[in-house]
């Protein structure tokens, strides 16, 4: 309270800096699973419905959100892949852009010039005259460049696209078509229609990352390479993105076999001799071998 009223001008100095506050006073509440990711069914009937979409009108942005069920990232960064972004040989992909929303008349202010003039930031074109423009910021969120790896699915929808559009540049959007560009709106408008035709509730895009999330935690990912894969600085952060992505029905049936004889927990606990040895070695984690990259999580 104090340093709150020195901060904003109330009073010159903190009569008992020392004094620090380590209790909330009001319990906050986590948001419920249903709130936050798409379980199970929805998530299968959503990808069905989106491929749909996309062997009816043979557009990319539908496949956009198929991939991000894989890869987990920001809209923006999710909009603003390219196919120079890709590498086929290792099947990695860098994240290294981001799309945002800005104010147009914020961007003429002379602070971003050099920004401008550097490409680090990009206006993209045909939005003359608008109030609100989309522009590419040479840097993510976290002001860091990360690679993630592209399972199996996604490989298989990029080599689709690239199938179909045998004239691409590496400058060119992986998720364009024409001269057109996915936009942060259009991810989620698509998002909508989708989860109309399948008569489901609609989460934002945002909750794509919190699905993602949550299935590589049900398959037994490590948290810390969970909070790789998002981009995130710290643990607690993804800690606040994992929910419990399984139906309803399921949630007796996982704690019944975690319960059960067969399970020993002190077993779990402790592990062998062997168990221990083996574990003080590093490990490279094959990503395929997880349900949540085959999108078989049930």
């Amino acid at each position: 309270m104090f340093e709150y009223a020195k901060d904003h001008g109330y009073i010159a100095r903190n009569p008992f800096p020392e004094l620090k506050v380590t209790v909330k006073f009001r319990q906050v509440s986590k948001p419920t699973n249903e709130t936050q990711v798409y379980n199970t069914d929805e998530y299968h009937k959503i990808i069905e419905d989106l491929w749909k979409s996309y062997n009816k009108k043979h557009q990319p942005r539908f496949l956009s959100i198929v991939c991000n069920f894989l890869m987990g990232l920001r809209a923006g960064e999710l909009c603003a892949l390219r196919w120079r972004d890709l590498n086929m040989d290792k099947w990695e992909i860098s994240i290294v852009q981001e799309m945002v929303h800005m104010d147009a008349t914020e961007l003429n202010n002379p602070y971003y010039d050099v920004y401008k003039a550097s490409g680090q930031i990009v206006i993209l074109p045909g939005q003359e005259g608008r109030k609100g423009v989309y522009v590419l910021l040479d840097h993510t969120k976290t002001h860091t460049e990360r690679v993630i790896p592209v399972v199996h699915k996604a490989q298989e929808i990029f080599k689709l696209l690239k199938a179909n559009a045998p004239d691409i540049r590496p400058d060119d959007f992986i998720f364009g078509y024409g001269s057109k560009y996915l936009n942060l709106r259009s991810i989620n408008s698509m998002l909508e229609y989708a989860c109309k035709h399948i008569s489901t509730d609609v989460k934002r895009s945002h909750k794509l990352r919190k699905t993602y999330a949550s299935r590589l935690n049900a398959a037994g990912l490590p948290l810390n390479q969970i909070r790789a894969c998002l981009g995130h600085s710290n643990t607690t952060t993804t800690l606040g993105y994992i929910y419990n992505p399984l139906k309803s029905e399921y949630h007796g049936k996982g704690i019944c076999q975690l319960i059960s004889p067969k399970f020993s927990l002190s077993q779990e606990v402790t592990g062998s001799s062997s168990n221990q040895q083996a574990q003080k070695k590093p490990e490279t984690i094959d990503f395929s071998r997880f349900p949540a990259f085959r999108h078989s999580v049930r």
